[in-house]
């Protein structure tokens, strides 16, 4: 990947399958990816956020015993004869488990009859716990969407009951760090690996936020595309960064990513997102993921294989997932850019990707201009809450960025990946 502080890039050499990334030693004012890299092109800065919560925990007073054979009333003989009511139907038994804010209990089911054979020795209505004393929204499993929280009439309501479904376990949590964190480690696989996090300095830990996992190109490293892709500085503290780091891949030096289904780095994937939903308040229905060049196609493949975790993803300068024939799990939404110059990995991969994710979301051929961005299109007709968004621009195998010397007015075609891929994140709810 070549990138316009270096002076010269060592000649390099990435098989990925069928596909070659290369590049040569030759000074670029774009950059481009494959060779080793130090830019220091600018980053963002502020980090991000507030989302949405979960309200899959149910009431603490939603279960309750209806009723319990052989109350203590309702079987004392009266005075001059014997109670026919011998066992009372709820009796003090029901009320061994009413629910906090449930229903009450009869005190009754003792009463005995004066006299003769008392008809009402057993009062039915001992156990009786309120009606609606189990939360409508009652438990969810992980990350689930409950729409409950609330109890009906007469219930207590769930502890979540007034936050929005999606948060994380991590929600309410204090005490975790925040701010840039660099050299983080998580064990996977029995290796030690390196991330990036950043967490808006002013995360309170009670709003869910959005989740970006941003993966680093060949060759470079999580804090490299963190300073390249500029992508914080556009969230507004609306998200927590995570940017992982690749390892060395199998007979090279250069680092990247194993794309294999399967693989470590999947692994990693799963235990990052485990980790920062756990420990921080995250909404687990918008978690994202982009990436460029061999980042971009770790992300394409992530969003084929956990469309049951991913929201939506944004690939610049990758290939399509399998080579456009692999088998998703779950669906995402679907950013794609490419460079229509690009010299290490070819257009007509963009467009692979980008017919791949068509296809995948039952989009028509019809497309409008993106609003957020008139450089992009997006395609009409696809399923709903599955948007596919198009960008062509010509700064080769850059990632997309007004700063490396584009001139929009000269008719260079060119746009702020940043900008244009959280205002695609952020249409998600």
């Amino acid at each position: 990947m070549q990138y316009p502080s270096l002076n010269r890039v060592a000649s390099c050499l990435v098989v990925l399958g069928a596909i070659a990334l290369s590049c040569s030693g030759s000074t670029s004012s774009k950059g481009g990816v494959g060779g080793s890299s130090t830019s220091t092109s600018q980053g963002g800065s502020a980090v991000g956020g507030t989302i949405a919560v979960s309200g899959g925990n149910t009431g603490t007073g939603g279960a309750s015993v209806t009723s319990a054979v052989g109350g203590s009333g309702g079987a004392n003989p009266g005075t001059g004869g014997k109670a026919t009511g011998g066992n009372a139907s709820g009796g003090g038994a029901g009320g061994a488990s009413v629910p906090a804010g449930g229903g009450s209990l009869a005190t009754g089911g003792t009463n005995s009859g004066v006299g003769g054979a008392a008809t009402g020795g057993a009062r039915t209505g001992g156990s009786t716990a309120a009606t609606g004393g189990i939360p409508s929204g009652g438990a969810t499993s992980t990350g689930g969407r409950a729409t409950g929280g609330q109890v009906s009439t007469g219930g207590q309501a769930g502890t979540v009951g007034s936050i929005d479904a999606g948060a994380s376990s991590g929600c309410g949590k204090t005490g975790v760090a925040t701010g840039v964190k660099t050299g983080q480690t998580i064990t996977v696989a029995g290796t030690s690996r390196t991330y990036v996090l950043s967490v808006p300095t002013g995360y309170t830990g009670t709003t869910p936020l959005a989740l970006v996992l941003v993966w680093h190109g060949a060759n470079l490293s999580g804090s490299l595309a963190r300073t390249l892709f500029n992508l914080e500085s556009k969230s507004n503290g609306a998200a927590v960064f995570v940017y992982p780091d690749g390892l060395p891949m199998s007979g090279s030096s250069m680092t990247g990513w194993d794309l294999s289904t399967g693989s470590a780095d999947f692994q990693l994937f799963k235990d990052l997102v485990t980790y920062v939903t756990s420990n921080y308040c995250i909404d687990s229905n918008r978690i994202f993921s982009t990436g460029h060049s061999m980042g971009a196609m770790m992300t394409n493949i992530l969003g084929c294989s956990y469309g049951d975790i991913l929201r939506a993803i944004a690939p610049a300068s990758g290939t399509p997932p399998g080579g456009g024939t692999a088998t998703c799990t779950g669906k995402v939404g679907a950013w794609i850019a490419h460079g229509e110059n690009d010299p290490t990995v070819a257009f007509s991969q963009g467009q692979a990707s980008r017919d791949f994710w068509i296809k995948q979301n039952g989009c028509s051929t019809e497309t409008k201009t993106w609003a957020p961005e008139p450089a992009c299109v997006e395609y009409q007709g696809c399923q709903v809450d599955l948007p596919v968004v198009w960008c062509v621009h010509d700064e080769g195998h850059s990632w997309p960025s007004l700063s490396f010397g584009c001139d929009r007015d000269a008719g260079g075609v060119c746009f702020d990946g940043g900008s244009a891929i959280w205002a695609f994140f952020s249409s998600f709810h």
